[in-house]
C-alpha cells in the first residue's frame, strides 16, 4: 500500500485532484512538482482521508502569469488530516497582479475550518495579490503554529556541506524579494495571532518601527532652499525623518530621492564605464522606494516637484 509519493509533470494538478485519492486512497505524505498550470487548482471531488504532508511546487515554465494561488485552498479542503502544507512558487507574476497595485477587496473564501493544519511553508513568496489572499485564507481558517514566507526564489538554491553550491538570484528577483518582503510586514505581519510563529527575513529600517518619527528640533524655516537631493537614499529611520524636517521647514520645489548607492557610477558619454552595484545595494534600494511611498509621498505639498 503507497504511503508516501512524488509526482510531476506539466498540469499536474488536475490530475492529482480528480484521480490520486481514488489510486492511493492510504497516502500519507505527497510531493506534487508542476512544470506549468494553466489554469488554476480545481475543486477536489474526494478527500485525502489519511494525507499529512503536502508539498506543490509551482514552476516558472509555463505557468500562467494570471494563475489564482488562492485556489490551492481546494488541496485544503480536501486533506482533512493535514499537517504541513508547503507551496513552492517558481513562477514571476505581472506587476499588475502585485498587492501594491490595489490592496483594498481582498477576496474571502466561505469559512471551512482546517484545524489540524500546523505548519504552512511558502517559498517563492512575492508580492502577487492572490498569494496574500492565501495567507488571509490561512490565518483565518487554521489553527496553524508556524508560518514561514520564504522570498528567496529556489527553495533548494544552496545545497547544505557544499561551499560554493549556491545560485545566484537575479535582479529582478532580488528587487521582488524586497518587495514582497515589505508587502508581508505592511499587509500581513499585523493580521497574525500570537499564537503563531510567523518568520520571515528582519531589516534595520523604518519598517521595524514606523510609528514615533521624531520631531524633536524646533521649527527653523530656510525659505531660500529650492532643491535638495539626497542620494542614496534608504531605509533607515533617520533618513525619513530628515526628510520630514525638510518637508515641514522649507520652501523647497525639487526634491530628489535617489535610491542609487553611488551617484557616479556612470561617467556620461563613456559606454561601458558603469560601476555594477552590489547585491546588498540592490536588495536596499526597492526597500527606500517602497519606504518613500507610504510614509514620504503622501506629505509632499501641491506646489513640490
Amino acid at each position: 500500500m503507497v504511503k508516501n509519493l512524488r509526482i510531476g509533470y506539466s498540469s499536474v494538478l488536475d490530475h492529482a485532484c480528480a484521480e490520486l485519492p481514488y489510486i492511493f486512497p492510504k497516502l500519507e505524505t505527497l510531493s506534487i512538482r508542476s512544470l506549468g498550470e494553466m489554469v488554476n487548482a480545481p475543486m477536489v471531488p474526494n478527500t485525502f482521508l489519511h494525507l499529512k504532508y503536502l508539498c506543490i511546487t509551482l514552476s516558472a515554465v509555463t505557468l500562467s502569469p494570471s494563475y489564482d494561488y488562492l485556489s490551492l485552498v481546494s488541496f485544503l479542503d480536501a486533506c482533512h488530516s493535514l499537517d504541513t502544507f508547503i507551496v513552492d512558487v517558481s513562477a514571476r507574476h505581472p506587476e499588475n497582479d502585485s498587492i501594491y497595485e490595489n490592496p483594498s477587496h481582498l477576496r474571502q473564501l466561505p469559512e471551512q475550518r482546517h484545524d489540524n493544519l500546523r505548519n504552512v511553508k511558502i517559498t517563492g513568496f512575492r508580492s502577487a495579490k492572490s498569494l496574500f489572499e492565501l495567507t488571509y485564507h490561512i490565518l483565518e481558517n487554521t489553527s496553524v503554529e508556524c508560518l514561514t514566507m520564504d522570498t528567496s526564489f529556489e527553495s533548494f538554491r544552496c545545497s547544505p556541506g557544499k561551499p560554493g553550491r549556491c545560485l545566484q538570484m537575479s535582479k529582478d528577483d532580488l528587487m521582488e524579494a524586497s518587495k514582497a518582503l515589505f508587502a508581508i510586514k505592511a499587509y500581513i505581519e499585523g493580521k497574525v495571532p500570537s499564537t503563531v510563529s510567523a518568520k520571515h527575513s528582519e531589516g534595520d529600517s523604518i519598517y521595524v518601527n514606523p510609528t514615533d518619527l521624531r520631531q524633536l528640533l524646533p521649527e527653523q524655516r530656510h525659505d531660500n532652499i529650492r532643491d535638495v537631493k539626497i542620494t542614496g537614499f534608504h531605509s533607515a529611520k533617520t533618513l525619513v525623518e530628515l526628510t520630514y524636517h525638510i518637508l515641514r521647514n522649507t520652501s523647497v520645489e525639487c526634491l530628489t530621492l535617489d535610491t542609487t548607492s553611488n551617484p557616479f557610477r556612470c561617467s556620461p558619454g563613456k559606454t561601458g564605464r558603469c560601476s555594477r552595484m552590489s547585491k546588498d545595494a540592490l536588495v536596499e534600494a526597492p526597500k527606500a522606494l517602497f519606504a518613500i511611498i507610504p510614509y514620504i509621498e503622501g506629505k509632499f505639498p501641491l506646489r513640490l516637484n
